[in-house]
């Protein structure tokens, strides 16, 4: 799913979309324009907090991701689970605790687990609160 959402951002962004492409109704020019819309958003505040990283929080960033997109490949959701909060347990820097509580977020919404996802935010909240 995200490689498809990338491959759409990416050919819309580009102009790469064929000149013939039309939606079927409006209902569907709605939803596509809706989605465009969203992943704009979300990609300028990813740009934004990526920005604000040190070089380790980068570097570290950009493994994770990579990380878990092979686990997921994979279908070893669990294993990608495992090794994140392996990470959490030596880790004192709260910009990539947060990273690894997002994307453990991420994780366990996709294996079904609500309650789980919540509590990561949860943590995060309190870990980085008043």
């Amino acid at each position: 799913m995200k490689k498809a959402i990338a491959l759409v951002v990416a050919l819309l962004a580009f102009g790469l979309v064929p000149q013939g492409a039309k939606a079927q109704n409006p209902a569907e020019v709605q939803t596509m324009q809706e989605f465009v819309t969203l992943m704009e958003g979300y990609l300028g505040v990813a740009h934004e907090w990526v920005s604000l990283m040190s070089e380790r929080e980068r570097t570290v960033y950009m493994a994770i991701e990579g990380v878990t997109e092979i686990y997921e490949a994979r279908e070893q959701r669990r294993k990608a689970v495992a090794y994140l909060e392996g990470l959490l347990e030596g880790e004192s820097n709260r910009t990539i605790r947060n990273i690894v509580r997002f994307k453990l977020r991420d994780l366990y919404n996709e294996l079904g687990e609500p309650d789980r996802a919540l509590a990561q935010l949860e943590q995060v909240i309190a870990d980085n609160g008043s």
